[in-house]
């Protein structure tokens, strides 16, 4: 609108709509001291639809108008800013598309990845002259220029310094977002600068903004001169309202009719074969492993304390280990296939940012440090998928083990930052050597640390088929593949098992009590398989055995845990640990194997420290030289000298004088 006439009608359009539809909420924001409305498009669509068209044509000029409107309600509040959320999807456009300033309103979506500061900026600056004592004011006009104090008086006209004698500021803050990988197919992911100000800085939007939170900017793009000698321009997105968007499974909502036959689904006992067969139906035998990455989709809840901390994690991770060419990497590509979240990279050629981190003095903002997020961090809510995990740059090792395990990391490069990391996990890795040997516990066949290892529910040694009618099905499997008529098709299609695992992800099972005394009786057992004397139990493995029930209970749609459920749990955990080399050689429950523990070590650390009470009992100071000497047959000076240095270190002795050791 061209015509000052045209302007005011646009003013009178604009105020008759805020006092058809938000003359309460625009009170109500004023009485919370928020100085912003916001307005659904639809509202404004349905009100006046020549209004909206305008609106989407000329974004700036229609919200000035609709802020000079909300004015001349003589609100307590002055300033007040008109926000458009629920932009039509024909404004929206994929950042890879944007090349040049558009003065229309856009809808652009993302993940902000990095956060600069929130900075102050000046609007309006009133001058002084300290010759002739007059005012003067300076207005920013637009979003990259500043305001440049006069260089002479412009009342006395004299060249002087003028004094600053009130600044009107604002918050303004610029962030980057980056294209959501999963939906650019082959493409490499584009970042765009995003401008927030004013009440987009608030605190109420502060707390929701972290890095990895998806978005949608609703704003116009602006170009700005980003090279002095070259002339170079860029866009920058200016907001005009944020949207935050939910992620994972939680944002797949069923009708009523798909609920209807996922129950019926259900009721088929073979239903997770079924299920397992759906996802990966190309691949001949570990079905253990390909019904592990059913399960994983299911998973369980977390458990949290009373104060909110983190007791038991619901997410699996599983471990896939085996030589290249046995199908490992291509089961955990295809479950991928059917997260709403998910990235597959490699541990050996991860991007610089690395799995989980890394610290970048980003030019475009000001070339502040911050942290990017990795991989890891961006699959928050989803799943994982790690390539020969056992390449990972050790710097990455620690990060991942408190990731996986906390489901938060704290990284510490430069600058400091906290990820949330309930991501499920599958790792392949290859064994040392190229060559998995079955007799041998996986933990010495695979070059990463133990601890990180433990992170780990189930790790299955993926085979190739040794017996000839085995290797014949393979072959006719793969044949399959090249005859369209021939090829395998799965049981139940790719919307069938999401909706199937989105409606069981909502199964919050309870565990009758009687069931309690049978999973109770079941677990001590298998972990004390022999009666009598002092036997440990790993408290991390009740953990998997918890998450593996649930499951098993999800997976039938109920909300009871059953016996059935309990024995598909003991047994899969079973098969698991058996092919990992962590069971005895009757099949039973190892400790020392479980929990990497050198039983030697343990038993003459226990000695040690039971025959220096024994002696202190005789004498408050012992020498050293007794202890070695009354344990002589059985251990050997080394070791006993190596236990007191670990008892010193933990505080139950110390050294009076040299050679001499006292219980404290």
């Amino acid at each position: 609108m061209n015509s000052k006439m045209e302007k005011q009608k646009l003013i009178s359009k604009f105020r008759e709509l805020i006092e058809a539809e938000y003359y309460g909420p625009l009170l109500d924001n004023i009485r919370k001291g928020w100085n912003f409305l916001l307005v659904d498009f639809s509202k404004i669509s349905k009100f006046d639809n020549d209004l909206a068209d305008f609106l989407l044509d000329n974004p700036e000029e229609a919200i000035e108008s609709a802020e000079l409107a909300i004015l001349e309600f003589d609100l307590e509040i002055k300033g007040v800013k008109f926000r458009v959320s629920n932009l039509p999807n024909s404004c929206r456009i994929p950042i890879w598309e944007i090349r040049d300033e558009l003065i229309k309103f856009v809808k652009v979506e993302g993940y902000a990845i990095e956060l600069g500061d929130i900075l102050l900026r000046p609007l309006k600056i009133k001058f002084e002259c300290p010759l002739c004592g007059k005012n003067m004011v300076g207005i920013r006009t637009n979003d990259f220029d500043g305001i440049n104090p006069p260089k002479k008086c412009m009342h006395c006209h004299k060249n002087t310094k003028l004094s600053i004698v009130k600044v009107e500021n604002t918050f303004i803050r610029k962030i980057i977002i980056e294209e959501d990988i999963m939906e650019l197919g082959s493409q490499m992911p584009k970042k765009k600068i995003v401008l927030l100000s004013h009440d987009l800085n608030s605190k109420e939007i502060e707390k929701e903004l972290g890095v990895g939170r998806k978005v949608i900017i609703n704003g116009w793009l602006k170009t700005v001169e980003v090279n002095t000698r070259t002339g170079d321009m860029n866009t920058y997105l200016i907001a005009n309202s944020i949207e935050f968007l939910e992620r994972g499974w939680g944002t797949i909502k069923l009708t009523k009719a798909q609920k209807e036959s996922t129950i019926k689904l259900s009721k088929d006992k073979d239903v997770i074969k079924k299920m397992t067969q759906s996802i990966i139906p190309t691949i001949h035998g570990n079905e253990e492993a390909k019904e592990s990455l059913f399960l994983q989709m299911l998973g369980s809840d977390n458990v949290y304390d009373s104060d909110g901390f983190l007791e038991d994690r619901g997410c699996l991770h599983l471990g896939f280990i085996g030589p290249p060419g046995t199908g490992k990497s291509y089961m955990a590509r295809k479950v991928g296939k059917f997260w709403p979240i998910y990235r597959f990279t490699s541990a050996k050629t991860s991007s610089g940012r690395g799995l989980i981190a890394a610290a970048v003095q980003e030019k475009d903002l000001d070339k502040k440090w911050v942290l990017v997020p990795g991989v890891f961090p961006t699959c928050h809510k989803g799943m994982c998928v790690i390539d020969e995990l056992d390449k990972i740059d050790e710097n990455d090792c620690g990060f991942l083990n408190n990731a996986m395990n906390e489901l938060k990391v704290y990284v510490d490069k430069v600058v400091h930052g906290v990820f949330d990391t309930d991501t499920a996990t599958v790792a392949t890795m290859n064994p040392i050597g190229r060559v998995f040997i079955p007799q041998d516990p996986v933990y010495k066949q695979i070059a990463l640390p133990e601890d990180l290892l433990d992170r780990f529910d189930l790790i299955f040694p993926i085979y190739g088929m040794t017996e000839e009618e085995e290797q014949r099905k393979v072959f006719r499997m793969g044949l399959s593949k090249r005859t369209e008529k021939e090829k395998i098709k799965p049981i139940y299609d790719k919307q069938t098992v999401i909706n199937y695992v989105a409606y069981a992800r909502t199964i919050k099972p309870k565990i009758p009590t009687d069931m309690k005394i049978i999973i109770e009786d079941r677990v001590i057992k298998f972990m004390r398989p022999n009666t009598g004397g002092d036997r440990q139990v790993s408290n991390r493995v009740f953990g998997v055995i918890f998450r593996l029930i649930y499951a098993y209970a999800r997976a039938h749609l109920r909300t009871e845990i059953t016996v059935d459920d309990l024995n598909k749990a003991m047994d899969l955990l079973v098969y698991s640990y058996r092919e990992q080399g962590l069971l005895t050689d009757n099949g039973l429950f190892d400790f020392a194997k479980t929990e990497h523990v050198d039983i030697n070590a343990a038993n003459s650390f226990k000695i040690v420290k039971a025959k220096i009470k024994e002696l202190s009992e005789e004498k408050k100071v012992i020498p050293i030289g007794d202890v070695v000497s009354s344990l002589s047959t059985n251990i050997t000076e080394d070791v006993v000298e190596e236990n007191i240095e670990k008892l010193k270190k933990i505080g139950d002795l110390f050294e009076p004088r040299r050679g001499f050791i006292q219980l404290i």
